[in-house]
């Protein structure tokens, strides 16, 4: 791939990093019932709180995972090759089994809502697809994820009928708010206990969204849709496709917002409607970047974006551990239950502000994030340069594989 495609995906990947942020800050702020109850959140919903939980629910909520789910697909194939190669399908192997020890020390001892543990899952379940054509696995890929939406919907309508099970699977916040605020002791207890909880609601509600995507995204890529060599109006129709899925969503999430959340707009049909127009938005994201990448005054964007998406898998982990030192009680400023909407976004503003200034200023000096060096020291299993102009060899695919 030419340097200009390398720097559209790492754009994608930083515009990614951005956006999960967004959806995972409430959750880093107060408890896991409190976010995915609206009306539990320990401030009115009313103003401008109601504003921001507008923004992320429609612009945000599903739609960076959809993104990272299409870019993991892609990095499986960039890394393990075809199936036929036994000594990069190796590699890969060795790859998504670190992938495990890191979303275990990520999940357990940093905060609770890690996803690289379900991507590794995914991504041993998914390497033999990964030399499929294109439309193939843009075809089972899409039928895969009919298939997951119906499952997840039934299973949320199971849920709503019977609330002991979401009783069970999603505890209540009475007392765990004061255990996130209490001593380093107490946060860590708390994190690892919500996370053994979220490990069900994972299963059920993430890995049937979230794998068959991957499958999307790599036969996007095969295709050449994601690298940007597509033709024009194929972006042009993905923004439509985004900007009317937006709107009817935004339709929805404002009769929710005047309804009080009441039941009758419940969960089932918001889970529902996120779940169908999420792919649509996230595609109509990626089409606006791809065309900022011709567009000469617009090429910034791609510029700006693409260091921090090259450093994803650094700057994921730093949003957690900056996010937990402000909001977990013994870690640092023990926030947490204490901040509104509105200023949880302005927060999130300042760590993005953080992430990208280092992004830039890290890359200046140094060919890889130091996570990314790490992961793929251990993946090919050798000492590899990152300084830039080190006399080490390279390793395989060291901007594409993160």
């Amino acid at each position: 791939m030419d340097r200009q495609r390398i720097e559209l995906i790492d754009a994608l990947r930083g515009l990614g990093v951005m956006g999960i942020l967004t959806v995972n800050a409430s959750f880093m702020a107060a408890t896991f019932s409190q976010t995915v109850e609206a009306p539990s959140w320990p401030f009115p919903n009313t103003g401008a709180s109601a504003g921001v939980w507008f923004f992320v629910h429609v612009f945000c909520d599903s739609k960076f995972i959809t993104l990272f789910s299409m870019l993991f697909g892609v990095s499986t194939y960039l890394v393990g090759g075809e199936p036929g190669d036994r000594a990069r399908t190796f590699n890969l192997l060795r790859r998504f089994g670190w992938l495990v020890v890191f979303g275990l020390i990520h999940g357990v001892l940093i905060w609770y809502g890690d996803v690289l543990l379900d991507y590794a899952l995914c991504g041993f379940a998914l390497m033999g697809a990964r030399g499929w054509s294109g439309p193939r696995l843009i075809v089972i890929g899409c039928i895969a994820f009919v298939v997951g939406v119906a499952a997840m919907t039934s299973f949320s309508m199971l849920a709503d009928a019977h609330p002991a099970i979401y009783d069970a699977l999603m505890p209540g916040h009475a007392g765990k708010a004061a255990a996130f605020q209490g001593s380093f002791a107490q946060s860590l207890q708390a994190n690892i206990s919500t996370w053994a909880h979220y490990r069900v609601l994972v299963a059920v509600f993430t890995l049937p969204y979230a794998a068959p995507l991957m499958l999307v995204g790599l036969g996007l890529f095969k295709t050449g849709v994601l690298t940007g060599a597509a033709r024009t109006p194929v972006y042009v129709g993905g923004i439509v496709a985004g900007a009317v899925a937006a709107t009817g969503l935004s339709v929805f999430t404002t009769v929710f917002i005047r309804s009080n959340f009441s039941d009758v707009y419940g969960a089932t049909w918001d889970l529902l409607l996120i779940n169908i127009t999420s792919p649509f938005i996230t595609f109509g994201y990626a089409s606006l970047l791809i065309l900022s990448a011709r567009t000469l005054r617009l090429r910034w964007v791609v510029e700006f974006l693409a260091p921090l998406g090259r450093m994803a898998f650094t700057n994921y982990i730093g949003q957690s551990v900056l996010m937990t030192i402000i909001f977990y009680g013994g870690r640092g400023f023990a926030l947490f239950d204490h901040v509104d909407r509105p200023k949880l976004a302005l927060i999130v503003i300042g760590v993005w502000a953080v992430e990208l200034l280092w992004s830039h200023l890290w890359l200046r000096r140094f060919d890889a994030g130091p996570l990314e060096w790490v992961w793929r020291v251990l993946t090919y299993n050798r000492i590899g340069p990152i300084r830039k102009h080190s006399n080490l060899r390279p390793l395989p695919e060291a901007k594409l594989a993160m």
